[in-house]
């Protein structure tokens, strides 16, 4: 009976202590419990700009993207349907707005399925430049001396004397 009342007793503190934890720390340390939910801000390091696919042409997209999930193809010739599972890869054809359309490569068979569904977006973040962070050092000044071009007589102004013909 001790035993129970023993492990009923860890039981409620442990629930109370789950509980109770946010508003314990933030008494005792002074840190608010949102640390858990907002990222942390690095020196140096900028968001990755969300790229819209839809605007980038042929030549920016892959060639292959990766299956998240199973896609329908179909061959509008002879309608006939295959179901290719994720993980494979296949060639990415155009994008349609928010669609992907892909082709497994043999035939005319191609589908359409979210982009989200693809590792397009995962291709496009590795393959995007990043761009460096500000130096803090200043760019060097010219060391040349300024010269007064006032002073200085400017022989290209000056039309060059022409000889006048002589008296016959």
């Amino acid at each position: 009976m001790k035993l129970l009342l023993i492990l009923l007793g860890l039981a409620a503190a442990g629930i109370l202590g789950y509980m109770m934890e946010p508003t314990l720390r933030f008494k005792a340390s002074g840190i608010a419990a949102t640390y858990l939910t907002t990222a942390p801000s690095l020196p140096g390091v900028t968001a990755v700009p969300a790229l819209d696919p839809a605007s980038l042409t042929a030549e920016q997209l892959p060639t292959k993207v990766t299956l998240k999930a199973e896609v329908k193809v179909t061959d509008p010739a002879s309608d006939v349907t295959l179901l290719i599972p994720a993980g494979n890869h296949v060639i990415l054809e155009r994008i349609e707005g928010s669609n992907a359309v892909v082709s497994p490569g043999t035939g005319t068979y191609s589908g359409v399925l979210p982009i989200a569904m693809t590792d397009l977006m995962e291709q496009l973040a590795a393959t995007t430049p990043a761009t460096p962070p500000p130096s803090l050092t200043p760019e060097p000044q010219p060391t040349q001396p300024v010269t007064d071009t006032a002073a200085v007589p400017d022989t290209a102004a000056v039309p060059a004397a022409v000889p006048e013909p002589a008296m016959t």
